[in-house]
């Protein structure tokens, strides 16, 4: 299995805007797995232009536990979400 080395964040961000076309053009969210995914799911996210969430509250929406009301979670509409993809 090959895996790339990152050596700084222009190195990362240039590899993801370069392969965005392997992500489905009809993904609603953007899923990021804590740590290192983040990264990559913020800017995915940004480039497609769609909310990005971390996995664990994404989690919690899916089965309507509710959040601090201090959470910083976007408000998502969990019901028009056909499609998501993970970072």
């Amino acid at each position: 299995m090959n895996y790339e080395v990152f050596k700084n964040f222009n190195y990362v961000n240039a590899i993801i805007f370069n392969t965005l076309y392997k992500i489905p053009k009809d993904v609603d969210i953007i899923v990021g797995i804590p740590r290192s995914g983040m990264l990559i799911g913020s800017l995915v996210g940004e480039y497609l232009n769609k909310p990005a969430i971390d996995i664990y509250s994404f989690n919690q929406q899916i089965q309507n536990v509710s959040l601090n009301s201090g959470s910083k979670t976007p408000i998502i509409d969990y019901d028009k979400i056909k499609k998501s993809t993970i970072s």
